[in-house]
């Protein structure tokens, strides 16, 4: 193969050309751009110089640029389905997760009685297999399945369908493995309830918390590597010590031990910046490595973070991946689009790592429920907010509290832009300045459960509809100006007061206004239009 990921410098990677190795000073370190596993530089007289990978072993990935690989498959099916460590206070659990079967696959599933077998991949070790009857999963998110054994010998988890009728459709979604321990030890990502396991031959990086499990106590970290122990993972009839970690080297020397460490024991590499794809608008709702998109915009504005001059971007469609050419509108950020109904799997520099993003453009009907949320203004903690109303401010600016006994997401627009805030359990949130026409949308996971709308306050009870419009007939024979941009709001103002709001739009229609009409009615609602 031609194109290989070079370790330029400590903590640092980028694509480069098998021409350009010669122009290489110091240590030549290869890694492949597909599968993340090592490969070595060939610049043979007979043929042009390239990259090979070493000698296949029992844990090696499949990867289309070895000469022994595989024909094209679906990115499930070639980097497994995710596993995942789920947190209660410090006991921890093992879930495999699969995503939603489409086009109504999963209802003849339930029609065949399907099951699936999750066993290891060594025959000594049969006794160890769980089955799971497919009536116990979702049609409208994934499915999580709770493991209570891990693979012997570095070895992966098998899964097993109990029909062939249609292995060809689901393997379009689901695989028959998930990825499992290296070495009794795995690291994953980091959030408050739990994370994804970080694959083999992918990569963690500094200045970021995870967790760490491993069966053995670790306890000769080294330096630059922060360790605290939090709880444990039973499991094998054993309990697998849980940490968190994080990683900040003091220098060059630090960094390349921990690398060190890190791919001794756990086979994952260490690099100082993530490649990543962030979104910029609009905004998303994030679940674990799903992304919802709030508008129905098909037009993602992202920025990308990458090791490379120019980013590689990958989209996944059934078994076709591609390299996404788009043009960056400066600072590496990009338009993507995602259609409505439908979703995007993305990832950055690697095509076959794990580290795969899902964009979702799919409709968020509002779904009526309970929802356990507490809602009062901050100034009078007895007015409890009922959810799902609109809500009349009493004020310009309004501070709200909000408390639950459930991890809940709240979205606060305010002008076309959105505010995020994380109501964690039975913690107390405060939402600072809500004003009119704001919006507060509630989601629990990526499901939206709850909606406010902040209408019109009543700008002063003195003000009497009738004594303003007398008022500004009085003014009617001033010179007129062309309509002021604050007319919109104006309207907007006097939705309670009926006779002023028929005046001003009559004028605001002719396109022209009395001087002091306008004067008088700015005077009246000086306070509403600053807000």
């Amino acid at each position: 193969m031609r194109k290989a990921i070079h370790n330029y410098a400590t903590g640092k990677q980028k694509e480069i050309d098998a021409s350009e190795v010669n122009k290489i000073d110091g240590l030549k370190l290869f890694i492949c751009p597909e599968c993340g596993e090592k490969v070595r530089f060939v610049s043979g007289m007979k043929q042009l110089p390239h990259f090979k990978h070493y000698k296949k072993t029992e844990i090696s990935p499949e990867c289309e640029k070895r000469v022994d690989g595989f024909v094209k498959t679906y990115l499930y099916e070639r980097i497994g389905l995710p596993l995942y460590i789920k947190r209660s206070n410090s006991s921890f659990e093992l879930y495999i997760s699969f995503p939603v079967l489409k086009d109504n696959l999963l209802d003849k599933l339930i029609e065949e009685k399907l099951y699936i077998t999750i066993k290891d991949t060594d025959k000594y070790y049969e006794n160890k297999q769980q089955k799971f009857a497919i009536n116990r999963f979702l049609n409208d998110a994934s499915t999580l399945l709770p493991i209570n054994f891990i693979p012997k010998n570095n070895s992966n988890f098998i899964i097993d369908f109990s029909t062939s009728k249609y292995n060809e459709e689901i393997l379009k979604y689901w695989s028959q493995y998930s990825e499992g321990f290296y070495k009794d030890n795995a690291i994953f990502s980091y959030g408050e309830s739990g994370g994804k396991k970080i694959h083999r031959n992918d990569s963690i990086y500094t200045e970021k918390k995870y967790y760490m499990v491993s069966k053995n106590n670790l306890i000769n970290i080294p330096p630059g590597m922060k360790k605290e122990y939090i709880g444990s993972l039973p499991i094998n009839n054993l309990n697998y010590n849980v940490y968190t970690i994080q990683i900040t080297p003091y220098d060059d020397i630090e960094f390349k031990r921990i690398a060190e460490y890190l791919l001794l024991n756990f086979k994952i590499g260490l690099l100082y910046c993530k490649p990543e794809i962030i979104p910029l608008w609009p905004p998303v709702v994030q679940k674990d490595s799903n992304f919802n998109l709030i508008h129905s915009n098909k037009d993602l504005i992202c920025t990308v973070k990458t090791g490379n001059d120019v980013p590689k971007i990958y989209s996944y469609i059934e078994d076709k991946v591609t390299e996404l050419f788009i043009p960056s509108f400066g600072d590496n950020c990009f338009k993507i689009k995602v259609y409505p109904n439908s979703n995007k799997f993305l990832s950055v520099d690697r095509k076959y790592i794990g580290n795969e993003v899902i964009f979702s453009n799919i409709h968020q009907e509002l779904i009526y429920g309970k929802l356990n949320c507490i809602l009062y203004d901050i100034d009078n903690t007895n007015n409890i907010i009922n959810i799902n109303t609109e809500y009349t401010l009493s004020k310009k600016y309004v501070d709200l509290i909000a408390k639950s006994n459930n991890k809940l997401n709240i979205y606060h627009k305010t002008n076309y832009l959105y505010r995020k805030y994380e109501l964690l359990n039975d913690k107390e949130l405060r939402i600072s300045n809500i004003q009119l026409n704001d919006e507060l949308l509630f989601f629990n996971s990526y499901k939206l459960i709850g909606k406010i709308c902040f209408v019109n306050k009543i700008i002063s009870k003195k003000i009497i509809d009738s004594d303003l419009y007398h008022k500004l007939l009085l003014t009617s024979h001033t010179v007129k100006i062309s309509i002021p941009i604050e007319i919109k709001k104006i309207l907007i103002l006097l939705s309670n007061y009926p006779m002023c709001y028929y005046l001003i739009k009559r004028y605001s229609d002719e396109g022209k206004i009395p001087i002091g009409t306008w004067y008088i009615i700015k005077q009246e609602f000086k306070e509403g239009l600053h807000e």
